[in-house]
């Protein structure tokens, strides 16, 4: 008896500890940044934190720069003017604003609205400047039930409950009360029920979906091409991810006839509409229409294609887009990325006209790229379907990232969204990872299925819950996506949440600067 008791205590001790280190591990960001509150610091010291952190936080930055063919001491430079340049825009107005509110209100009163007032700054407001939607505090939230939230809130809303239990644990220990940490792991419980709730609210409107007849079949390539080999050969790329798309399709075709729906013999690969996604630039050269008897191949009345490649267009001026065409037995649309990579894709107006003066307009384009043109025209919305018709939208490579846009996609009617990428650049997991669990919370904010194929990288489909189909081992993802169900606040009235916060820390300094004249 004895025994048995000592090995349920010490299993309900094991328990206890994993479950305290994975919360030590969730809050450890904010704990880190708020504790750096527990006296005045110079300016110095929040840019020099905040250098620390994004360096690391964006290492994959190297490899980027590796693969564009340069050597590793460019890479360190580029890390690091990049790790100052967004620590100037995060850590540094933050510690500012800090001291200017030091003194008779709480940390956590005025902590977490500063911190998501400044995160909104760097994210959405300088993104013309610095276009760096990386690392929002709230993400580490990612895979908890709390991440519900976020349909309410955007990310806004974890960033605000992380800097809100570090700022708490602060107060609880400079003040010595713990009215602050009870408050604090009140509101954390109250917002962690309604991610519950809410979470489970949304998994029952996806099953009583399942027998939704206007459901279309999606096929998701996930490739694995070098940087070398997707450039080289053409036609070894094509024929690559012809036959990875034949492959699946067959699968397909023979799940139907499992299940007694299909006839075998049929000459169509599948009875139901099908949608295949290739990556972004899946096809590495303009002129397609050159192969176009080959991609019309695995194309049909059914089945239907979107797929990434440069192309021209224009009379007289040629522009030149990263685009992404969807296409059946003809061409029915067209969609070009808005949001172009720096440096990779463009380069910055005032550099630019440097490096033509420095080194002259071919080597510039030679050494940096920068010959894609964003573009600014009505985004695209694309349908599949007969009788009822789903909506979609694509956006290409890191345009997922940013979610003011992918708002105002979803905006438009959308029952889901098409995400290609060629992650090839990130060189690593660290970045493929960054750039995957930010899909996921644009699919949660906006409640809406997301499917992403990509070169490298995680290519998957994402239901309205986060939960997420995909397979590193496998060169396709087979799934289905339905008509959208629901629209969340966060979608219809974007970052209310963000503007309260941005008053609230007014109104707070405002107080501050008049009691203190």
């Amino acid at each position: 008896m004895i025994q048995i008791l000592t090995f349920l205590f010490s299993a309900f001790i094991s328990s206890f500890l994993l479950l305290l280190s994975q919360i030590c591990v969730l809050f450890l960001p904010s704990l880190f940044f708020t504790f750096s509150l527990f006296r005045k610091q110079n300016l110095k010291f929040w840019l020099l934190i905040g250098f620390v952190f994004w360096f690391f936080d964006i290492i994959w930055i190297l490899n980027a720069i590796k693969q564009g063919g340069f050597p590793t001491w460019v890479g360190l430079i580029c890390l690091a003017a990049l790790s100052v340049a967004l620590s100037s825009i995060s850590l540094l107005p933050f510690g500012f604003l800090s001291n200017l509110f030091w003194g008779k209100i709480p940390f956590s009163v005025f902590v977490p609205s500063l911190w998501v007032s400044v995160e909104f700054l760097r994210i959405e407001v300088l993104k013309e400047i610095i276009p760096f939607p990386w690392a929002p505090l709230g993400i580490q939230f990612l895979h908890t039930p709390l991440v519900q939230i976020s349909e309410f809130t955007g990310v806004w809303g974890l960033s605000f409950i992380s800097a809100l239990i570090g700022s708490a644990v602060l107060d609880s220990i400079l003040k010595r009360k713990s009215i602050y940490i009870l408050v604090a792991i009140s509101v954390s419980i109250s917002t962690l029920a309604l991610g519950i709730m809410r979470g489970k609210q949304i998994e029952d409107l996806i099953k009583k979906q399942q027998d939704d007849q206007n459901k279309v079949k999606v096929m998701v390539l996930m490739t694995d091409f070098s940087r070398e080999e997707k450039w080289k050969d053409v036609n070894l790329v094509l024929k690559k991810q012809i036959e990875l798309t034949r492959s699946a399709l067959e699968e397909l075709r023979k799940e139907k006839e499992e299940e007694g729906k299909s006839d075998k013999g049929k000459s169509d690969y599948y009875n139901d509409f099908v949608l295949v996604i290739w990556p972004e630039l899946s096809f590495p050269v303009p002129f397609f229409n050159l192969w176009s008897s080959e991609i019309r191949k695995i194309t049909s009345e059914k089945v239907f294609l979107v797929f990434g490649a440069p192309e021209f267009s224009g009379k007289g001026n040629f522009y030149f887009y990263n685009s992404a065409f969807f296409i059946g037995k003809k061409i029915k649309g067209v969609q070009r990325k808005e949001i172009l990579v720096p440096f990779g894709e463009y380069i910055p107006g005032g550099i630019e006209k440097l490096l033509e003066n420095f080194l002259g307009d071919f080597l510039k384009k030679k050494l940096f790229g920068g010959f894609f043109e964003p573009w600014g025209g009505k985004r695209e919305i694309f349908e599949i379907g007969v009788d009822r018709k789903l909506n979609f939208s694509v956006l290409i490579c890191w345009e997922i990232a940013f979610s003011d846009l992918v708002r105002e996609a979803v905006k438009e009617g959308e029952d889901f969204l098409v995400n290609i990428s060629n992650d090839v650049w990130f060189g690593g997991r660290w970045g493929e990872m960054q750039m995957w669990n930010l899909v996921i919370l644009r699919a949660l904010e906006n409640r809406i299925y997301i499917v992403r194929s990509t070169n490298k990288g995680v290519a998957g489909i994402i239901d309205l819950v986060g939960n997420f189909k995909a397979d590193d081992n496998a060169w396709y993802v087979l799934g289905e996506v339905g008509p959208r169900i629901t629209k969340s606040i966060c979608t219809i009235f974007g970052d209310v949440f963000t503007y309260v916060n941005i008053v609230l820390c007014v109104f707070l300094l405002s107080w501050k600067i008049k009691n203190k004249a």
